[in-house]
């Protein structure tokens, strides 16, 4: 997708948004799993995204795709929200980072409870396997599951070699 190197098109700049905006927001989710954060996160990307398009910061000539510019931009969000938020202390007991208890509250539960536990027991295995990862795998799986990505473009956006994003 060609943008105006200016940023200030705005139907150029919806048609991105459109585009990419759920794409990010499962991307955004994945990493801190709450839908509350992840709205947030995602608002303040398209925030930064429309500001870097119009104070001129990305350039299709330094070889990264928009695409792989977006979410390295969602990664750097995320990274800063970890850094803002506080952990809460409750009654003595603070809450872990990796608790995946709102994540899997989210879960659509239906009528039938056996289906509700085993969508719950998948959920948890899943999110287990994703922590069990390092960051840069975990990183990379769910640019190219969430987000599309390729290799070339998850190595532009991680800032590593074509040859490590394989």
């Amino acid at each position: 997708m060609l943008f105006r190197s200016d940023g200030r098109d705005p139907r150029a700049f919806n048609k991105l948004f459109e585009r990419y905006k759920n794409p990010l927001y499962r991307y955004v989710l994945h990493l801190v799993r709450s839908p509350d954060d992840a709205a947030d996160i995602t608002q303040e990307l398209w925030i930064k995204a429309h500001d870097g398009l119009c104070g001129g910061q990305y350039s299709a000539q330094e070889g990264a795709s928009l695409k792989s510019w977006l979410y390295r931009i969602a990664h750097n969000a995320v990274i800063d929200h970890v850094r803002r938020k506080t952990i809460a202390v409750v009654g003595g007991t603070r809450a872990r980072a990796d608790d995946d208890t709102d994540a899997v509250a989210d879960i659509p539960g239906g009528d039938d409870p056996e289906s509700e536990l085993s969508a719950r027991a998948l959920h948890r295995a899943y999110f287990k396997a994703l922590a069990s990862l390092t960051e840069q795998r975990r990183r990379a799986y769910l640019l190219q599951q969430d987000g599309d990505l390729t290799v070339k473009e998850i190595a532009a956006s991680m800032g590593i070699s074509y040859e490590t994003a394989k």
